[in-house]
């Protein structure tokens, strides 16, 4: 019994893990979303203006906000002490994992290779993320209601421990003291995390 208590709370504290994991990423890429297309509206400017795409860039991490700002500065550092410049936009994409990211990379890459007007491309590109930008929010105010549905599911089986404990206390002792009542804690904790990341999966790709 006390093997299957430490299997049930290491399962849980993994998928609290995994949700917390994921919950950072996402307002990552969230922030990074956000001031992205300012970037790309910047570069249109600058190469519009003259300059060549690696200044351009570098006007990017002194007028823009983190995490974007920081991105390309590091974009740059990498150009500077030598990287290619695949690699180095590669491993950017790697590190933001947003897609709109890597079409910025991809058109990149082709204009490196083949020529051709960079800024129409990445003025269209920004164009397409404010599209998107706008129906993922139009996306979050329709499955509003689901989402609310889940925070008050998830609240629920806390709410009535917290209360079962204060009326009865040496009842919800058990589930402590008792192996029986550590197992089915443990099962309920490892129940109650993975209906949560469940619903949030489900919300997700519905606002994809």
């Amino acid at each position: 019994m006390p093997h299957l208590w430490s299997s049930c709370a290491a399962l849980a504290l993994r998928l609290l893990q995994h949700f917390w994991c994921e919950f950072c990423k996402a307002g990552y890429q969230r922030k990074f979303l956000e001031a992205f297309p300012d970037a790309l509206d910047l570069i249109v400017r600058a190469v519009r203006a003259g300059l060549p795409v690696p200044e351009a860039m570098e006007l990017v991490t002194r007028e823009i906000r983190p995490p974007v700002g920081a991105e390309f500065r590091r974009l740059l550092d990498e150009l500077r002490i030598g990287t290619a410049m695949e690699e180095a936009l590669q491993r950017a994409a790697d590190r933001v994992r947003v897609p709109d990211f890597r079409f910025f990379v991809v058109s990149l890459l082709l204009q490196s290779q083949t020529g051709g007007g960079i800024a129409e491309t990445l003025s269209n590109l920004s164009t397409i993320i404010r599209q998107r930008k706008a129906l993922r929010l139009k996306a979050r105010a329709l499955t509003a209601e689901a989402q609310a549905s889940a925070v008050v599911v998830a609240a629920m089986p806390l709410v009535a421990g917290v209360g079962l404990f204060l009326i009865n206390r040496e009842l919800m002792r058990t589930l402590f003291i008792d192996p029986r009542g550590r197992f089915l804690l443990g099962l309920a904790v490892v129940s109650l995390v993975s209906g949560i990341v469940s619903m949030k999966v489900l919300i997700k790709r519905n606002l994809r």
